[in-house]
């Protein structure tokens, strides 16, 4: 098994629930320990809820 595993995300804030979703499933039900990267664009730079995000462990890249 590969410890350098990263998975990553992208989404807008149209689809951040789904990532919120997609996060809990991965970490609650699949047990996944890993790191995880979450990248977003200019929609989601500012919001609030990428700093709840970003305290869980997740790594947030931001691209314009």
């Amino acid at each position: 098994m590969n410890n350098n595993i990263c998975i990553v995300f992208v989404c807008n804030k149209q689809y951040i629930n789904n990532f919120i979703n997609s996060y809990f499933d991965l970490i609650n039900n699949g047990k996944y320990k890993g790191d995880i990267c979450l990248v977003i664009g200019n929609d989601l730079k500012d919001e609030i809820i990428i700093k709840h995000i970003e305290a869980n462990g997740v790594i947030i890249k931001y691209f314009e």
